[in-house]
């Protein structure tokens, strides 16, 4: 299966033993072997092998490798991924605006990096998004994985928050992932399988302060995504959606201000998150399940489960919690 993404997996294969491609943000590369059986109404049975991310899967994968508004910085968690695909035989093809910084993780990658192909990608200029997937199926012949990754957050009060960086937001964290998404599923329909992996937030679960139109973006790609999946019930084409509580990275650092600048700090709540590796290791084994959601993090993700099941001490909590 191919897999593309911007914030990681593989799925299926033929009899013997074939590559498979997953796009990361927009990189391509071997992510696993895939095998099946032929039945008696010559239809292909795929399985999954216990390693999906080997030399026949492919993966592409989007910005949020590096951060998508700045050339100076990038996460982390994203180059976590792609260290931990490649070097389990899949290839991934990373995307992102830092060309320089896309090149430096290839060759972070060691004795893998011929696994590893960049692609540059800015999730606020969709228009070459079609013909991104063109190339990339003319290149790799294949889709089995794509992985959202990219995104950006806020650090504003609704009140000071401007309308233009509202729309900056949702451009990058919901237009941005919609349009990828268009341009590849397609190709995954044609070869009749293909594993989408989109990353959203607790955040995306209930409104939390300084985070409007943050959560707001990643409430819409819950609602997307989830219209999605059920109407590719039964055409072999799955949907995980990420759900990341705070995880070590740079997404404070990067978040914007009410007039679109750079909050420039590393959160508390942030720099005490959720260890990177242990997130990418997370996030693959969801992909790897075909889990419809997975909630990544440490005890802050108790807050989903109390706004389900106990909504009255939810809100007693959520105003208590520090937002930065």
């Amino acid at each position: 299966h191919r897999l593309i993404a911007q914030r990681v997996g593989a799925i299926g294969g033929y009899s013997g033993q074939q590559r498979y491609t997953v796009v990361w943000g927009c990189e391509l590369g071997p992510l696993g072997k895939i095998h099946s059986s032929k039945s008696g109404n010559s239809k292909y049975v795929f399985h999954i092998t216990p390693n999906p991310f080997n030399s026949t899967c492919r993966i592409v994968g989007n910005a949020a490798l590096l951060d998508p508004l700045r050339k100076d910085s990038y996460s982390i968690g994203s180059e976590a991924l792609v260290y931990d695909l490649v070097a389990q035989g899949a290839t991934v093809i990373a995307s992102s605006r830092n060309e320089e910084k896309l090149q430096q993780v290839k060759k972070n990658c060691g004795e893998n990096e011929s696994s590893c192909f960049i692609q540059i990608l800015d999730m606020e200029q969709q228009d070459n998004y079609p013909e991104l997937a063109e190339k990339i199926i003319k290149l790799y012949k294949k889709i089995d994985i794509l992985l959202h990754v990219a995104g950006v957050s806020q650090r504003s009060s609704d009140e000071d928050i401007s309308l233009e960086t509202i729309r900056r937001i949702f451009e990058i964290n919901f237009f941005g992932t919609v349009a990828l998404t268009k341009a590849v599923l397609p190709y995954m329909k044609a070869q009749g399988y293909g594993h989408i992996a989109v990353t959203s937030s607790i955040v995306g679960k209930f409104g939390f302060p300084m985070r409007s139109a943050y959560s707001a973006s990643k409430h819409a790609l819950h609602g997307y995504f989830e219209t999605l999946r059920a109407e590719l019930h039964g055409k072999k084409i799955s949907i995980t959606i990420i759900i990341p509580g705070r995880v070590n990275t740079a997404i404070s650092d990067n978040a914007l201000t009410g007039k679109g600048k750079r909050w420039g700090k590393r959160d508390a709540g942030q720099a005490g998150g959720f260890p990177v590796e242990k997130t990418a290791k997370k996030i693959l084994k969801s992909i790897r399940k075909k889990k419809k959601e997975v909630l990544v993090g440490g005890k802050d993700l108790i807050m989903v489960h109390l706004k389900r099941f106990f909504p009255g001490v939810f809100w007693k909590i959520v105003n208590r919690v520090s937002p930065t």
